[in-house]
């Protein structure tokens, strides 16, 4: 009598896992050329190779934006350094500017302040300065003033004129004191008035008589030794 044998899984699903195994272990790569020798759609050939150039292309221009972006940004980092620079230079541009109206605004108030503390001793010294060989004064006289002058507020105490009477010895020395007193900082409209030959000490002289308007100096140089020294 002949047995026969019956074999029972007792794990189900066992030898399904061995034969996934199998198959995972028999897994390899697709034939690429033989693919691309069943490939015979011309459509499908082109929009490949349009997708090989655009990659191709992609790729270059990539490269060349690469190789200018290199080239470009030490430019703009020195273009940046510039611009702060410059920003620099117009700070402290602005602020020597506003210094200098500063001491301007001051400078224009001080000389204002000196013109009229000082007018007699500028209009005294600049006369005699202005006096020639063998010239001399009979009288300084006073003439009404006129209002303010060269943008300073001189409204309270107008700028003077005055009358000069003196006598020379010759017409050339009146002349050259008319010249003098037209080269003052501080005089201007010097006009000569009436001329005439007078006796004085038994020789003839020249009487003369000069009118004068006093003005503000443009500069401190030529305050008088008078104002300095008070």
């Amino acid at each position: 009598m002949s047995q026969h044998f019956i074999e029972i899984n007792l794990r189900p699903g066992a030898k399904k896992k061995k034969k996934r195994g199998a198959k995972a272990a028999e897994f390899k790569l697709p034939d690429f050329k033989e693919l691309a020798q069943q490939i015979k759609d011309p459509l499908l050939i082109g929009a490949i190779a349009s997708w090989v150039v655009s990659l191709i292309f992609i790729g270059v221009v990539y490269a060349m934006e690469r190789n200018t972006l290199a080239e470009i940004n030490p430019q703009l980092t020195a273009l940046e350094r510039e611009r702060r620079d410059l920003r620099e230079e117009i700070a402290a541009r602005e602020e020597s500017d506003s210094l200098v109206q500063a001491l301007s605004s001051e400078l224009t108030a001080i000389r204002g302040i000196d013109a009229k503390r000082y007018v007699w001793p500028h209009i005294l010294e600049e006369i005699t300065a202005a006096l020639p060989a063998f010239t001399w004064l009979v009288s300084i006289d006073f003439l009404p003033p006129t209002p303010g002058l060269d943008g300073f507020d001189v409204s309270e105490d107008p700028l003077p004129a005055v009358l000069i009477m003196g006598r020379t010895s010759d017409i050339q020395s009146y002349t050259g004191f008319l010249r003098r007193l037209a080269e003052s900082d501080w005089l201007k409209d010097v006009a000569g008035g009436s001329t005439s030959m007078v006796e004085e000490e038994g020789r003839s002289v020249l009487d003369f008589s000069v009118t004068v308007q006093y003005k503000i100096a443009d500069s401190f140089d030529t305050i008088p030794v008078l104002a300095t020294e008070g």
